[in-house]
């Protein structure tokens, strides 16, 4: 395979999607953590893929911002989710590294602080919500809210309800023009 056709993305044998959703019968602990299921072009090739991605993210990052001057209230919201030291930092540091730093609003979400325990529970993630024309980053989301939450018996809640207000939320903030990943 030649170098430009693993930039362009054709170690990849398939939708990278199909590789890396998680499905009905998932197990983690047979999960092979040194593969790259999907991709067969090698760390060399991953590594064109990646700045040439870069590159391209940097341009469409430039695009947004450019739009939100114009008016635009299109915005990017990545949630990165996941538990402590499954990579969510290297994989923030790979992909927000490319792209310049002052249209991204990289937020962790620990645990809720004093204040943010007086409010309903999604306020804290509403107020982090990206501004139109930048790229906003969640280190965990609201969906703290029906995993950590739920596990650990912090709250006394209708779950269905919690999923069906999430999901609401979530259509809200795509509706008013973000685009969530």
């Amino acid at each position: 395979m030649a170098k430009d056709d693993a930039a362009n993305g054709a170690g990849w044998v398939s939708d990278p999607a199909d590789h890396l959703r998680v499905g009905e019968g998932f197990d983690l602990a047979e999960f092979d953590r040194a593969a790259t299921p999907g991709w067969e072009a090698g760390k060399t090739a991953g590594k064109a893929f990646l700045k040439e991605r870069g590159d391209l993210l940097s341009e469409m990052q430039e695009r947004l911002f450019a739009q939100a001057r114009s008016g635009s209230e299109k915005s990017v919201l990545l949630v990165v989710q996941g538990l402590d030291t499954a990579g969510k930092g290297g994989i923030i540091r790979h992909v927000a590294g490319m792209m310049d730093p002052q249209g991204l609003a990289i937020r962790n979400f620990g645990v809720p602080t004093e204040e943010e325990r007086s409010h309903h529970y999604l306020w804290r993630i509403r107020n982090a919500l990206p501004a139109p024309g930048q790229i906003g980053i969640f280190d965990r989301s609201h969906y703290e809210d029906v995993l950590v939450v739920r596990v650990d018996e912090l709250a006394d809640v209708d779950w269905d309800e919690r999923f069906a207000e999430i999901l609401e939320f979530e259509k809200e903030v795509m509706a008013a023009g973000t685009t969530i990943v």
